[in-house]
């Protein structure tokens, strides 16, 4: 769920039904996403705690905010919220809760630790960080055996249950970075609802680390199985050919474009038991394929505060700096997603990954008009045009029919600022353009 589709959709659902008779019985995982405006109590939590839930919420989100997720991870994971005045009924304080909110007077109260360590709650806006704390950056916390843990960015805890990724900067829209997410989707599609006692693997699906389009993937198996003793490992062939899987494990390969996102494969494994019986077990291979730079690109221009470089917010499909093209198109066409073209500031902003200076690359566009002293004839003009990328113009008598033509393909050996294509004017009444950009 996102949004309200977070607060009254997938956390209302899996907090809702009977004690005895759950909703979330039904559920395998859940992942909301801006859930700040969620009505967390200590019953709806305590249905929701056998389900595995990984929340995310923005400490940009003006719209939201972050109470209702916190709560929601806090109760399910059976820790009550520090002050919390929703429930009234509630005197227990746990020591190992680490954030918890109240409101009072109408203002949305932040308490850090448990009472030995702060009682004095710290007013102030739900999405503004606390500096100095937890949660001044991108972090994951987790709950395992009864206490908090986090880590950087998206990194979260294998074994635990219950998960919260906190993004700072962010505004609302933060499924547009946090679908692109290829860890998400591994966990997500590792849950079920009634795990098999198994031999062999400890789950019916694991996962093992990312691979990356065009690189040569090295990765083992060994490592996955509880009793590796003269373990054989095969894999069946309806999966993506380009994993290669040695008897003893070993992982090997290069996965293509075609391979993109999530590749599944059944991995069977022989082996002996403690009496020295043969026995056989199958187990699903979950590994997600990405994309090379672009999840990257992504993830670290979200904040570097050092370099004085404002962070994407709204992720891809936003427009940051308000120019009208979104940050994707600009990511895509070599211009600036937070640079606006009347924008005062430094023209020669700081990569953030080279730490090198960027030229100013105007926005992308096309135009057409007709060659003079030729009526039978249009020239389209386009550009600035990025060294490697691939670029065509195509052509359609009709935008229903979505059928297009290719005019004219061209692959830039260098930087330009623009390009002419002419072309000939049809008899038909009317002729669109358009130009398609191949980034490598």
């Amino acid at each position: 769920g996102q949004s309200h589709g977070a607060n009254e959709g997938a956390l209302e659902y899996a907090g809702g039904g009977t004690n005895a008779n759950p909703n979330a019985k039904r559920l395998a995982a859940l992942f909301p996403m801006c859930g700040g405006n969620f009505n967390a109590s200590k019953t709806k939590g305590a249905r929701m705690a056998n389900v595995p839930m990984w929340i995310f919420s923005s400490w940009g989100d003006s719209v939201g905010g972050s109470i209702g997720g916190i709560n929601a991870v806090n109760y399910a994971a059976g820790a009550t919220p520090y002050k919390d005045v929703t429930d009234p009924s509630i005197v227990v304080t746990l020591p190992d809760l680490l954030y918890s909110f109240a409101t009072v007077g109408g203002s949305e109260t932040l308490s850090i630790g448990s009472p030995a360590i702060n009682t004095t709650p710290i007013s102030l806006p739900p999405y503004i960080p606390v500096e100095g704390e937890k949660i001044n950056m991108m972090r994951t916390v987790s709950f395992v055996n009864g206490s908090w843990s986090w880590a950087d960015g998206y990194q979260r805890d294998p074994g635990s249950k219950n998960m919260m990724t906190l993004l700072p900067s962010f505004k609302h829209t933060i499924w547009n970075t946090t679908h692109g997410l290829g860890d998400l989707w591994t966990w997500v599609f590792l849950q079920s609802r009634a795990p098999a006692t198994r031999s062999i693997f400890s789950a019916e699906r694991f996962n093992t680390t990312r691979a990356v389009v065009n690189q040569a993937y090295a990765d083992t198996l060994a490592t996955k199985v509880t009793a590796p003793r003269g373990a054989s490992f095969t894999r069946d062939v309806k999966g993506p050919a380009w994993l290669k899987v040695a008897l003893d494990g070993t992982l090997s390969g290069t996965p293509g474009i075609s391979d993109l996102g999530i590749n599944t494969w059944d991995i069977t494994v022989t082996t002996t038991d403690t009496n020295n019986l043969q026995i056989t077990e199958t187990a699903e291979l979950i590994l997600f394929v990405e994309s090379p730079g672009y999840n990257e690109w992504w993830q670290q221009r979200n904040g570097y505060a050092e370099l004085s470089i404002p962070a994407i917010q709204s992720g891809p499909a936003g427009d940051d700096d308000a120019d009208g093209l979104t940050n994707y198109f600009e990511f895509v066409t070599g211009s600036d997603p937070l640079l606006h073209t009347s924008d005062p500031r430094n023209p020669n902003p700081i990569d953030p990954v080279t730490l090198t200076q960027d030229p100013v690359v105007p926005s992308f566009t096309v135009s057409i008009a007709p060659v003079n002293g030729n009526s039978s004839q249009m020239q389209i003009t386009y550009g600035p045009l990025i060294k490697g990328q691939t670029y065509t113009v195509k052509s359609t008598d009709s935008l229903i029919s979505e059928t297009w033509t290719s005019e004219n393909t061209f692959t830039a050996n260098a930087a330009m600022a623009t390009r002419v294509v002419t072309v000939s004017t049809p008899s038909t009444p009317a002729r669109f353009y358009t130009v398609e950009i191949q980034k490598p």
